[in-house]
């Protein structure tokens, strides 16, 4: 096999065109750059159009259906059980997994999914959902070597409460991440490398800029650190390497959130007993609180307590008795009497018969003040998902762009009137790309997130076993 230039592969989770547009050449000189001698592109990514489970969708080259993930946690309506997700949870083989076998090394950073980590040939330092203090690199020795750089998993302050103070603490999180990096680099001379900007996602979240329509001086900040480091580690990397930069879905201003769950509730279809008792309630109901059941199974989570924001455990604890979060509503779900309910924006059948009055309804649902339709399109899962099993949704509902679907339960309207998120996600991300095997193309080119990885491993000259994707017309 010949030798390959270095493949550098950056995600940011939730770039999007809309902020990188308006910050334009001056501002992201760097990935200008790479666009003006490469490729730029709209990413279509998955259903739903989440962290989890679209970098796995990216790295895999395959859908939901056959990587078995449909968020950070799924639902087995047969044992009824809750899955808190994790890399146990994922079916497929990722790019660093075809590559060893072929006698390449790779080097993986901070990507979501990849906790705990798995032997591979190189290293990884585990993302989403691994937290400070437990083991969350391969091999095991490196973890002090980047922590005696500074490195973090999770910022210690919270950007709804100290934002100023948190987006700083990413900046330099960020910086730490990709000097991390280098400096693995140097040891290992993998053949392939990969970072993941995860936080660029809760910043955006919380502080775009909801009257501008696009991010906010403190989002724009982050990007503009991003553009930098990038240049650093491109200058480092040398001239030839292909780098791809990728998102796993996009951002826009949120037009509204509906409640999901509250709706079938409401209408009958789901039943809950708000009494029935909780283990871990606090925990389960803030950001990080989503892993509490892995990080019991994992005996990390007394660990977990300690990396906990105090602010934000007293937040969410005051709030505590008002909704139900989606795990919540879950576990207090009366089976036997409910018909359907909501996870990670999808809708369960546990009565098959309403099918096609469900899809009618939510069709026909409007925003109460604009009028708009919510959803412009409800599928059912084998117009989504190909190879799926027993825990694929039964229908996947598609909201219209700026309309946030949540799934908490609440005890009024299924809209909620107040929310701390200003952006939702949106199904385009982003795409560039540049290198000695990159083509020049003008203008923006269309992709999905499934053919990341079949086109990446053509550079290595390397056919996957089974792919959903295709080889993007970029190479040379």
């Amino acid at each position: 096999m010949s030798k390959s230039p270095i493949v550098f592969l950056l995600g940011l989770d939730s770039a999007c065109w809309e902020v990188i547009d308006c910050l334009g050449e001056n501002m992201l000189p760097t990935l200008y750059s790479l666009i003006d001698e490469g490729v730029a592109g709209i990413l279509e990514t998955c259903h739903p159009p989440s962290t989890f489970p679209a970098w796995k969708c990216i790295t895999s080259g395959l859908n939901p259906g056959k990587i078995g993930v449909y968020g950070f946690f799924d639902v087995n309506t047969r044992t009824r059980r809750i899955r808190l997700n994790s890399s146990k949870s994922f079916k497929g083989h990722d790019i660093w997994d075809y590559l060893g076998k072929h006698g390449l090394t790779s080097g993986v950073m901070n990507v979501p999914g990849t906790y705990p980590p798995k032997h591979i040939k190189g290293f990884i330092v585990s993302g989403h959902p691994a937290i400070d203090g437990s083991n969350y690199t391969y091999p095991e020795s490196i973890k002090a070597k980047i922590e005696r750089l500074g490195y973090r998993i999770h910022p210690k302050k919270d950007v709804r409460t100290h934002p100023e103070e948190a987006v700083e603490e990413i900046v330099s999180m960020i910086e730490v991440r990709f000097e991390a990096l280098r400096e693995l680099q140097e040891s290992y001379q993998c053949d392939f490398l990969m970072l993941t900007i995860f936080y660029l996602d809760n910043v955006q979240h919380y502080l775009w800029d909801a009257e501008a329509g696009e991010g906010s001086s403190l989002v724009n900040k982050v990007y503009m650190k991003v553009d930098t480091e990038l240049s650093k580690m491109l200058r480092f990397l040398g001239r030839g390497t292909n780098v791809f930069v990728v998102s796993d879905h996009g951002m826009t201003r949120i037009r509204g959130t509906f409640q999901l769950n509250t709706w079938l509730s409401n209408q009958g279809y789901l039943k809950v007993e708000r009494t029935k008792p909780l283990k871990g309630k606090i925990l389960r109901r803030i950001g990080i609180g989503r892993i509490y059941e892995l990080a019991k199974s994992l005996s990390i989570d007394k660990i977990l307590l300690k990396f906990i924001p105090p602010e934000t455990v007293r937040k969410w604890a005051e709030s505590a008795q008002k909704d139900l979060t989606p795990i919540e509503v879950v576990e207090r779900m009366d089976w036997e009497r409910s018909k359907a309910f909501s996870a990670n924006g999808n809708i369960y059948l546990l009565d098959k018969t309403i099918e096609e009055e469900l899809i009618e309804k939510l069709l026909a649902l409007t925003h109460p003040k604009t009028g708009e339709k919510i959803f412009i399109d409800v599928r059912r899962r084998d117009e989504v998902y190909r190879g799926h099993d027993i825990l694929a949704p039964d229908l996947i509902p598609i909201p219209r762009k700026g309309y946030n679907v949540h799934c908490r339960l609440s005890r009024s309207t299924p809209w909620a009137e107040e929310n701390s998120w200003k952006a939702t996600h949106t199904r385009d991300g982003i795409l560039i790309a540049s290198g000695a095997n990159i083509r020049k193309i003008i203008g923006k080119i269309n992709a999905s997130i499934y053919d990341i990885t079949p086109t990446i491993l053509k550079l290595y000259s390397i056919e996957p076993e089974e792919i959903d994707g295709r080889i993007l017309p970029i190479l040379k």
